[in-house]
């Protein structure tokens, strides 16, 4: 390696995990390279022992660390939540109002705009019911039947309507 050159990143982390010769050579004549190749060697070692020291804790100790943070942030999250529901009810309140009542007109005149639902005999419900237990299968199972069947029965379906037609 070039005695004018320094280590790059790669470099020093090779160095510092696998020896290799040419890097060795270039660490132990230039004191730059060789003090950050120490460096990464020292927080490598360090990282071991933080991970094992942490690693042998209990969780009473994980337990007071969380306890022993200031509970500032959960009144934040409070605040928070409560001006959402704020600006939700906010905005929503004239949507509510225009759809109960209109403005300019009567209570009396919303209510009778509401179309009736459309009154069916028991004898009609009656003859449908009757009509879904005595068939075979539902509707949506009956058989398809072909493009070329299906064009028969409407022709057939057809020439019957016309004559019935011309007899009237």
């Amino acid at each position: 390696m070039n005695s004018g050159m320094h280590f790059n990143d790669e470099q020093i982390a090779a160095l510092a995990v696998a020896p290799d010769a040419e890097l060795e050579a270039h660490a132990r004549e230039c004191a730059a390279c060789s003090a950050r190749v120490d460096v990464l060697r020292a927080s490598l070692a360090d990282f071991g022992g933080f991970v094992r020291e942490n690693a042998e804790r209990t969780n009473t100790f994980w337990w007071r660390q969380r306890a022993a943070v200031p509970a500032a942030h959960s009144f934040g999250r409070w605040a928070m939540a409560a001006a959402a529901v704020v600006v939700a009810a906010a905005v929503s309140v004239p949507f509510i109002q225009h759809t109960f009542i209109q403005p300019g007109q009567p209570r009396q005149a919303v209510q009778q705009q509401v179309p009736a639902a459309p009154q069916v005999s028991d004898e009609a419900l009656l003859g449908e019911v009757q009509s879904d237990v005595v068939r075979e299968y539902p509707d949506a199972f009956a058989p398809v039947g072909t493009n070329a069947e299906t064009a028969v029965v409407g022709a057939a379906h057809t020439t019957v309507h016309k004559k019935e037609h011309k007899k009237r």
